[in-house]
């Protein structure tokens, strides 16, 4: 293995273990805040359709409520704390999928990052975390934190196609759009241009 090889084995652990801390880090915090029982707004109703898979208030979000319908199967925990406990999971993963797409898009500028450059931008990261919007929608069953996480997953794949990773993280990110799609009918509008872009951009000749 070359030197080469070595620090960038090196550099792919280093960022896996920085986003692994953030999301560890932010979901005791979330998971030590959880309701156990219906909050505000919505909760109630994202609650009860995810129980009896129902249908909630259009457009029906019928990708929450069946990743909710799954999260009820959990042995342990009230039904409103398992159903609020995806949107936990969701935000938690968002942020770790934020600073890998942060990341990669420092590494698109041609900028090295050190031990100090991964610890700024996970205390960067963990002033949203903790903000008072963000915290709301990881604790409550809401479907918010899973359209987060969504479209950051987008983004983290979009980035690696743009760093000459392949077309299968367009074809990934495509996949992954649909299911936005189904969750949150804002992303159609918000995100498609770009992604269309993208697109255009990986099937060109």
């Amino acid at each position: 293995m070359t030197n080469e090889s070595r620090k960038s084995a090196s550099d792919k652990r280093a960022s896996r273990l920085a986003a692994a801390a953030l999301f560890a880090l932010s979901f005791a915090v979330y998971l030590a805040t959880l309701p156990k029982t219906v909050s505000f707004e919505d909760s109630a109703e994202f609650v009860t359709a995810s129980a009896v898979l129902g249908i909630a208030h259009p457009s029906g979000y019928p990708l929450y409520v069946l990743l909710g319908k799954l999260f009820t199967f959990l042995p342990f925990g009230t039904i409103p704390w398992r159903v609020a406990l995806l949107s936990a999971v969701c935000a938690s993963a968002a942020l770790a999928f934020a600073y890998l797409t942060a990341e990669g898009l420092v590494r698109l500028a041609g900028v090295e990052l050190g031990r100090t450059g991964r610890a700024a931008m996970v205390l960067v990261l963990l002033q949203p975390a903790f903000a008072e919007i963000w915290w709301s929608q990881a604790v409550y069953a809401k479907v918010y934190a899973l359209h987060a996480l969504l479209l950051i997953l987008i983004a983290w794949l979009l980035t690696g196609f743009a760093s000459g990773r392949g077309r299968d993280r367009l074809y990934a990110a495509a996949f992954v759009f649909g299911l936005a799609c189904s969750n949150h009918l804002f992303l159609a509008l918000a995100a498609a241009p770009g992604f269309a872009l993208f697109a255009a951009a990986g099937t060109a000749p």
